[in-house]
């Protein structure tokens, strides 16, 4: 299963995080294509569009990084959905 772990901190929200990777994961494909890439991009183009509220999900990881901890979020599909889970430690 396809997975990509996006660590979010008090400088960068889950939006700019996945913004910044499905940047580099596309520069990174158009200099050597292959399908691993073309999967991530999809997964993460489709987490960025259907993901809609953003909002909510800072509010879901902003206690946690206050607290100091580590966060991330790992994206994987999930029947063809952009889905994600919330990792703390």
């Amino acid at each position: 299963m396809l997975k990509i772990e996006l660590p979010v901190d008090s400088d960068n929200c889950i939006e700019t995080v996945a913004k910044r990777k499905y940047d580099s994961y596309t520069t990174e494909y158009f200099q050597n294509p292959s399908k691993e890439l073309e999967g991530k991009i999809d997964l993460l183009y489709k987490f960025l569009v259907l993901a809609g509220d953003f909002r909510g999900l800072r509010k879901e990881s902003e206690p946690y990084i206050i607290q100091g901890k580590s966060v991330k979020f790992v994206i994987y599909s999930d029947e063809g959905e952009a889905k994600y889970q919330l990792e703390v430690k």
